[in-house]
């Protein structure tokens, strides 16, 4: 039945409508007047409808048929019968009208203009001062110590922290004591605001004297010359600390400031045990060489202390040691006091040696590093180390040859041994970088000199490559076609013509795994391009360990306290309760972890225990155990340089990051000043040492 119906209804769509019905059927036809009064007339009239309609007939308008039933009209004239005039606002009531709109006009503007005025006082506060005579807290001090160079009373128990020429004086009340908020009077008190009212050397400012500061967007030129590139601060997911869920620690301390308070073992069984998150980043160390002290606060609350800490070299007694990975701990005196004891800084350190096979014939390399800007600061000093952690890799007989690619391309080493090789790298890092680079000229030489080795690395930057001619995209091209062929295995694969390259580019963020396709680029990460660098040169891959992690174990019986020095963190990142993550260890790496103890007993050991574990590349378990047996730099005089390294690198980091708990910072100055004098005339000062005290007296390091 439902079928036919919908033929019938098909057939009839067809038949066309005659003109009379069609014009019938229309929209004005079915509505018009006419149409109307006929519908109206079958319909009962309500009581009272006949005299409204009779009335509003009588008036002046009754003659109009417009089409239009005017409700409004009638409803009007229904209530007073008769001629009705058009009804009259008063006037007053438009004032009132146009009062109200202005007063909202009024009032947006006023939103506006105050939202305008708390943007750009926010601008200013995020800014600073913004001028030339404010520097940061750092540079506030150590301007003012080089002029006095006063004695300032310091409590402490180290002789090296007094100045033998200067006479004694009462301890400060405000460097009397740290520790937890509330039980620490040195926590509370703030640094000197007052700016120096002399303006700085010319060959020492950020920018000229006579420049506009312009609110919100300080541009500070570094001493190379070169306009500084934005810097984007990334959340440290992976390296987030564990907040222990106990009532015998200090969280208010931590929301507040987001890092670790002095904690009591022996409060609690659970605090005794600590599982510090491992970092390898030295972004930290390379921003407080650029911004230095001279760079004014804008760097302040950017600087990661353990980023600085990073930066030092492993302990002598893991390098001399044995071991694939090497464990160790390493105490010194710190220099200050916690509530009137002197406090230790506590290093434990795993250091990866690696595979110290021999290879079956010497290792013959050529290396292309390019010496251009490219938008990066660090780039240049990045690919320098790791050049210096290529050095420390190679064999006696190994022999590398490089050529620097600037504006004109040179041969800089020629079958250059490791000792060359390091102590050029050191050398080109104090070197600035360049504005162009000439890829192809640097090819071009390699070709001609006849240094095209069985193993050319070329390091460069992704906007080298793009504004390179044919010769160097014909050899990129080689070289992913190669990776192609691989898998994208950068060691299994054997490109045509032996070029291999490292290109750094900024486009590929996040740690870049083994395996991971990434097409040769390489993310402007110190540590990326120094473990890509050592994959490419060696033909060797560097993992050592997999999925590392470390446990520390504090004596209650002998710490009273203990603190993770760095590791600053944001209130989410502090109520997450998943462990900091675990990271891979290659060969030549560090990882550390440094606390600040209060010893019950002075120059006590035994104060704490290490476990690190992690596996081994084939997926083996490997367990290293370390204890505090070495009585170290706890002991009175000049530490050793490592321990110098320490002490300046943890109070130098803190000072820079505005910590809560750095010492005052004149305090600080004071000790760090005496400490690099008396290292300097000891005669074993390091690069590492020279360049943390070069950010205080505001030299760059080297110069």
């Amino acid at each position: 039945m439902g079928d036919r119906d919908d033929h019938a209804d098909d057939v009839l769509r067809r038949v066309p409508l005659p003109d009379l019905l069609r014009a019938g059927v229309s929209f004005e036809s079915l509505f018009d007047d006419a149409a109307i009064d006929r519908i109206l007339c079958r319909i009962d009239l309500p009581t009272g409808l006949a005299g409204r309609v009779r009335a509003s007939s009588c008036g002046e308008d009754a003659g109009r048929r417009t089409g239009v039933l005017d409700l409004d009209r009638v409803a009007a004239s229904a209530v007073a019968p008769g001629p009705v005039s058009p009804r009259r606002r008063p006037p007053w009531r438009g004032l009132v009208r146009m009062a109200q709109e202005t007063a909202q006009v009024v009032a947006v503007l006023s939103m506006a203009l105050l939202l305008a005025m708390a943007g750009i006082e926010f601008s200013r506060r995020l800014e600073g001062a913004g001028s030339v005579r404010h520097a940061g807290r750092v540079a506030r001090v150590t301007d003012r110590i080089r002029r006095e160079r006063g004695p300032v009373a310091v409590r402490t128990d180290t002789p090296w922290a007094q100045d033998e020429t200067s006479p004694q004086r009462p301890p400060d009340d405000r460097g009397a004591a740290v520790g937890p908020a509330g039980r620490d009077a040195w926590a509370a008190v703030p640094a000197a605001s007052s700016p120096t009212d002399e303006p700085l050397p010319r060959d020492e400012t950020a920018r000229p004297a006579d420049d506009h500061v312009v609110r919100g967007a300080p541009v500070f030129f570094t001493d190379r010359g070169r306009p500084p590139v934005m810097r984007t601060v990334a959340v440290p997911g992976s390296e987030r600390r564990l907040v222990p869920r106990s009532t015998a620690f200090d969280i208010a301390f931590e929301m507040a400031h987001g890092e670790a308070p002095f904690i009591e073992p022996a409060a609690d069984a659970a605090l005794a045990v600590d599982r510090p998150p491992l970092t390898l980043s030295t972004d930290g160390f390379d921003d407080l060489l650029l911004a230095g002290p001279r760079r004014g606060s804008g760097t302040r609350g950017l600087i990661r202390v353990e980023e600085v800490l990073a930066a030092v070299p492993p302990p002598p007694s893991l390098v001399a040691g044995g071991g694939v990975v090497r464990l160790g701990l390493h105490a010194v005196r710190s220099g200050r006091s916690v509530d009137g004891k002197p406090s230790v800084l506590l290093e434990v350190a795993a250091f990866a040696a690696g595979d110290a096979t021999a290879r079956d014939e010497p290792l013959q390399a050529t290396l292309v590093i390019d010496q251009s800007f490219a938008g990066d600061t660090q780039g240049w000093p990045r690919i320098c180390r790791g050049i210096a952690a290529l050095a420390g890799r190679l064999g006696p007989a190994d022999r590398i040859t490089v050529v620097l690619c600037g504006p004109r391309p040179r041969v800089a080493l020629r079958d250059a041994e490791a000792h060359g090789l390091a102590t050029a790298a050191a050398a080109w890092e104090m070197l600035p970088a360049t504005a162009t680079a000439d890829l192809d000229a640097a090819l071009e030489i390699v070709r001609d000199e006849g240094s095209l080795a069985a193993r050319t690395v070329v390091v460069t930057h992704a906007v080298t490559v793009e504004h390179g001619r044919t010769a160097v995209h014909e050899a990129v091209a080689r070289w992913h076609g190669s990776l192609a062929a691989a898998g994208g295995d950068s060691l299994a694969s054997s490109p045509v013509g032996g070029l291999r390259f490292v290109v750094i580019d900024p486009a590929v963020t996040g740690p870049v795994g083994r395996g991971a396709l990434t097409f040769g680029r390489t993310p402007p990460d110190a540590t990326a391009i120094r473990r890509e660098l050592l994959r490419q040169v060696t033909g060797r891959d560097t993992l050592v360990a997999r999925q590392c992690r470390l446990d520390v174990r504090f004596d209650p019986r002998r710490v009273d306290r203990y603190r993770i020095v760095g590791h600053r963190q944001s209130a989410v990142e502090s109520l997450a309760e998943a462990p900091p993550a675990a990271i891979d260890l290659h060969a030549g790496e560090t990882v550390r972890a440094v606390y600040e103890l209060v010893p019950r007993a002075a120059e006590a050991t035994g104060l704490a225990k290490a476990t690190f574990r992690g596996r081994t590349p084939g997926g083996g378990e490997l367990t290293l155990k370390a204890e505090d047996d070495d009585r170290g730099d706890r002991a009175g005089g000049l530490p050793s340089p490592h321990g110098c390294e320490l002490v300046l690198a943890a109070w130098l980091g803190e000072l820079a990051a505005g910590s809560a708990h750095q010492s005052p910072p004149r305090q600080v100055a004071t000790v760090v000043g005496r400490i690099g004098d008396q290292w300097r005339r000891r005669g074993d000062l390091s690069p590492i040492g020279e360049a943390l005290l070069g950010t205080l007296d505001g030299r760059p390091p080297g110069r």
